[in-house]
């Protein structure tokens, strides 16, 4: 089996295009893209609204049912998973970069935010951010990676301190530019994972 191949099946679900889905690499590759698509906060040169169900390769699969083979589950766990990355509200609160910033089109974005995942993750099919986003989302804090050095950054004009593992664009731009629960259930964290796992 050559790498083409192993991106297109899952070790659960087998094949990523059987019953009509469209998951795998030459699929993504048809997937329209340009700077700006599916933007939240309005940075779509297009002037499209956001919709947060991004992620829609997996849809024919949402009308399984009954069937109780490993294949026919592990679909319905993918599709779930899907599903829960689209639709489950979050609160997005204190990520900078983000929250409380006014955007070049004049577009504010509050604290806290509602979203789902697709909120930030906008790109049809793909999941990256179709703009240029440097958001901090908590991963650096040292509580998250405790075995990597310690950055402790002062903002000169107001005082205030923050420790990180990863300084990130600040140590080019000299600018100050952060995490939030989701409260995943078990069995929407086993479908996430099964979803995540398949792309």
């Amino acid at each position: 089996m050559d790498d083409h191949d192993s991106k297109l099946r899952d070790r659960e679900a087998g094949n990523l295009t059987a019953r009509r889905a469209s998951g795998g690499p030459v699929a993504l590759a048809r997937q329209p893209f340009f700077l700006g698509i599916n933007d939240p906060v309005g940075l779509n040169p297009a002037g499209a609204q956001f919709d947060s169900h991004v992620f829609t390769i997996f849809r024919p699969w949402l009308a399984l049912h009954g069937d109780d083979d490993v294949v026919s589950k592990a679909h319905r766990s993918i599709t779930r998973g899907a599903e829960v990355f689209n639709t489950k509200p979050i609160t997005i609160a204190g990520v900078g970069g983000l929250n409380n910033q006014t955007f070049s089109n004049g577009v504010f974005v509050g604290d806290p935010l509602p979203g789902t995942c697709s909120k930030c993750h906008d790109s049809p099919n793909a999941g990256n951010h179709s703009v240029k986003a440097p958001l901090d989302i908590g991963l650096t804090d040292p509580s998250v990676a405790a075995y990597l050095p310690v950055y402790t950054l002062r903002n000169i004009a107001t005082g205030q301190t923050v420790e990180t593992t990863d300084p990130g664009r600040a140590m080019k731009t000299g600018k100050w530019a952060n995490r939030f629960h989701i409260g995943l259930t078990p069995q929407e964290r086993v479908d996430l994972i099964a979803f995540l796992r398949s792309l």
